[in-house]
């Protein structure tokens, strides 16, 4: 009866072993499609990392002065200014590039831009451009 028992959690062992290997094989070979997918993100992410500055409207006040730095190691250096008040904001973090868009991970909210004609267009909170009326107000110019 030993005998069995011991025979009986060897075979267990060795096909969970087995299961294991196949599995963690599986998972670490991606589609075709999802390798391209990542290449031409890569892609967009080399073009695009450098400075963009513009001027945002602002709620509150009459224009905040925007810059934010992107690298290539999707980490991002947020800098803003009120025009009125002189107040100033630092924020860095993470962003990452999703279907040509730029998501900045914050403490705050997620907010994310388009990568558009060499700049940056913010999009709204859910992620949708603005109107056509307002796209030439919140769009930011590269500048290096």
């Amino acid at each position: 009866m030993r005998k069995v028992t011991l025979l009986f959690m060897a075979f267990i062992t060795l096909i969970a072993c087995e299961s294991d290997k196949k599995q963690t094989e599986a998972t670490k070979k991606k589609p075709a499609e999802q390798e391209e997918i990542d290449a031409y993100e890569k892609e967009q992410l080399v073009d695009y990392y450098g400075e963009y500055s513009g001027e945002l409207p602002c709620d509150d006040c009459e224009m905040i002065y925007f810059k934010i730095a992107l690298d290539k190691k999707q980490y991002y250096l947020k800098y803003a200014k009120s025009s009125s008040s002189g107040d100033t904001y630092f924020e860095e973090g993470n962003y990452a590039l999703k279907e040509n868009v730029l998501i900045f991970y914050s403490e705050k909210n997620n907010w994310r831009f388009k990568l558009k004609d060499q700049g940056l267009l913010m999009l709204n909170f859910e992620g949708r451009e603005l109107r056509e009326g307002e796209m030439n107000q919140y769009y930011l110019n590269r500048i290096n």
